[in-house]
């Protein structure tokens, strides 16, 4: 008989998470996740592509929302609540997995933007728009990437870019 051994019942929470956090490809975060279903619920739930992806590139913690864009279109299902939260976690774990994934493999290459797709409003169209974030001569205060947006009157309107990455397989 074959005796298995369950690694986060073995090393416990906080040694696993010690563990994880120490690697440092995603292409090994998605290794791990195959692993087993308590391995990969830990990976998804505790976010650690986020984590990671946010070791190498400090602005992905600003972004309000990270998600996949499929070509085809999936007809919803009636589940529970948390059936469709751990749906939403898994996109975004497969989202933070590529955009990490493109950020490591990428860095120091070229851009992982394949091109700029919208901007929810642009002021001084064409010359302060999306496109501009894309162009590294484009200055404001020293810093690349300017966009001017013609903003919103309710505050509850939230502002943003959209941009197409760069394909890569993990």
């Amino acid at each position: 008989m074959v005796n298995y051994w369950d690694f986060l019942k073995w090393l416990g929470t906080d040694a696993s998470t010690s563990v994880i956090t120490l690697l440092d490809d995603p292409a090994d975060l998605v290794r791990l996740s195959a692993v087993s279903w308590s391995l990969r619920r830990f990976v998804i739930v505790n976010k650690f592509c986020k984590s990671l992806c946010s070791r190498f590139c400090p602005d992905t913690l600003n972004f309000p929302l990270v998600t996949e864009v499929s070509n085809t279109s999936k007809i919803a299902e009636v589940g529970s609540s948390s059936a469709l939260e751990w749906e939403s976690l898994e996109r975004e774990h497969r989202a933070y997995a590529l955009l990490c994934h493109l950020i490591v493999s990428l860095e120091g290459k070229r851009d992982c933007i394949h091109r700029a797709v919208c901007a929810s409003s642009t002021d001084n169209y064409p010359d302060e728009s999306i496109e501009n974030t894309l162009e590294s001569s484009d200055l404001v205060d020293q810093r690349p990437s300017y966009w001017s947006s013609g903003g919103q009157y309710d505050p509850g309107v939230s502002e943003s870019l959209t941009y197409k990455l760069a394909i890569s397989v993990l």
